[in-house]
């Protein structure tokens, strides 16, 4: 939930606060289940070697329990990635060790872009500088214990034109885990192209020849950024070089293995200067709604344009989405994502206030798109972090992670943001006709006296503002007023919490309560 909403209905006073349930009754709210607040602290994997550039790309699983977090400049080039995940009450945690790729050609800068399946159980990672700058993407695994291990050899496009054709660059991997694509935006002098391979059993195949775009103008670095549907039948492609740095988008679709293209390329009709449209995409579970990052539009205050298909034809929906709040010349647009309604969709601009970086969300009601709340930034950044270097949203739209590659001196970290439970204050009437927390604030124990409408197994649990908890514990809870249930608190913590209360069986979150816990 919301701290800053909590706060305004609960002000923690010294003694007992009261919750009365009648009140909530003339006065429904409902909390929106956009509001994001940040879990934990900023992630850092264990076992970097050197300015790794942590969070330069990630990737999240569709509920959002599963991290992955690319850093290019590991060990010297040799780059690599962590992968995180979530537990039960909202810690995160690394998950093994570092992964690399074997089978490298000199330093690949392996997670220059990553990819999960809907699982999390299914990784992909690009490294565009392998072999000299041909590029290669690889191919990970989860298994059923969590151990990760490489699926077959490194993936490489047939039919590259040049040296350097930066496969890697951008990869993008259906929700199934059985299409991979690979964009080299270096191909064939820097018109760029995209390879997609599939997958039958372990093996990984590419299907037919890779794919251009058309009636591209000049070095259009097609591939520099890829989205897929969910099932793997529609892929966009972004091409933000294309005619002297306006930049495009192509739509690919496919019908077995074979992919053919629909339509022309998509161009935002509001653009202003060389907004390198393309440089970052996301696409709708459905495929049915794109959104296409321009960073450098106005002069680099950056933008992102939705667009939306009927049948086989692709219009803009509404004006550009630009940010409200940016200081500076924030660069909206460097990376963007999409819940997979295509309802809410996040765009960061890491340049944000000197460098600091931030990530702005928008939902959609109708056609028409709409700011939600304020901008985010991830607390104990380390000097100009640029967060939003990447940005990943769950499936679900109720976990945000945000990449910020230059946080303390470019070892980068990645923050992790995550919706307040979906709750309405009437919710509270269908439990209790009356709570109370004392004292407030508290030092050793918190007091809860409930008096109950209906019977339920209460659970509660005291949590920072940043959903950490304090302590957990469950009790049954009979119908009328009740003895004060007692919850020791733990040595170490003071300042500002929160008391939940949610209904064990359903999961259903009955009460919130601010609490100030103040030392001992």
């Amino acid at each position: 939930m919301s701290p800053n909403w909590i706060e305004r209905l609960h002000r923690p006073v010294v003694g007992f606060s009261c919750l009365c349930v009648a009140i909530l009754l003339v006065l429904p709210v409902t909390l929106s289940a956009q509001t994001f607040l940040q879990q934990g602290n900023k992630l850092v994997g264990i076992g970097a070697v050197g300015a790794a550039q942590q969070g330069g790309s990630v990737a999240i699983s569709a509920d959002g329990s599963t991290l992955a977090v690319g850093a290019r400049a590991d060990d010297g080039g040799l780059g690599a990635v962590w992968v995180f995940v979530r537990d039960g009450v909202g810690v995160w945690s690394q998950q093994g060790t570092k992964l690399v790729g074997s089978g490298a050609t000199g330093n690949p800068a392996l997670g220059t872009s990553v990819a999960l399946s809907a699982d999390g159980n299914t990784l992909v990672a690009g490294g565009p500088d392998d072999n000299s700058g041909r590029g290669a993407a690889w191919v990970f695994v989860r298994d059923g214990a969590g151990v990760w291990s490489q699926q077959g050899t490194k993936l490489v496009g047939t039919g590259s034109a040049g040296i350097s054709s930066g496969m890697g660059t951008a990869v993008a991997l259906s929700a199934d885990g059985l299409v991979a694509a690979v964009g080299g935006p270096l191909d064939n002098s820097q018109i760029g192209a995209v390879w997609v391979f599939g997958r039958s059993g372990s093996a990984w195949n590419q299907q037919g020849t890779k794919l251009l775009g058309a009636n591209a103008i000049g070095t259009a670095g097609v591939g520099s950024a890829l989205a897929l549907n969910a099932n793997g039948t529609t892929l966009l492609v972004g091409g933000p070089a294309d005619n002297s740095q306006f930049g495009a988008a192509w739509v690919f679709t496919r019908s077995g293995s074979t992919w053919t293209a629909q339509g022309g390329k998509l161009v935002g009709n509001d653009a202003t200067a060389d907004p390198r449209q393309g440089s970052h995409l996301a696409l709708s579970g459905d495929g049915n709604t794109a959104v296409v990052g321009g960073p450098n539009d106005a002069t680099f205050a950056g933008a992102a344009w939705v667009y939306t298909r009927s049948g086989t034809t692709w219009t803009q929906q509404g004006d550009k989405l630009v940010a409200t709040g940016a200081v500076g010349a924030a660069q909206l647009g460097a990376q963007v994502a999409l819940a997979a309604d295509g309802n809410l969709a996040a765009l960061s601009g890491p340049s944000d206030n000197g460098g600091a970086g931030a990530v702005w969300l928008y939902s959609r009601t109708g056609s028409v798109w709409s700011p939600l709340g304020s901008k985010l930034t991830g607390t104990g950044a380390v000097g100009a972090a640029q967060q939003g270097t990447g940005l990943a949203l769950s499936a679900d739209g109720t976990t945000l992670a945000l990449g910020g590659s230059a946080d303390a001196s470019d070892a980068g970290a990645t923050w992790v943001f995550a919706t307040a439970p979906v709750t309405t204050l009437e919710r509270a009437a269908d439990y209790l006709t009356a709570a109370r927390v004392g004292p407030n604030p508290a030092t050793t124990e918190l007091w809860v006296h409930l008096t109950a409408r209906r019977a339920f197994a209460a659970e509660l649990a005291v949590v920072t503002p940043l959903g950490q908890p304090l302590v957990t514990a469950t009790h049954w809870v009979p119908v009328g007023e009740q003895p004060p249930l007692r919850l020791a608190l733990p040595v170490g913590y003071t300042g500002p919490a929160y008391l939940r209360c949610a209904d064990a069986a359903t999961g259903t979150h009955v009460w919130v309560q601010r609490v100030v816990i103040g030392g001992r």
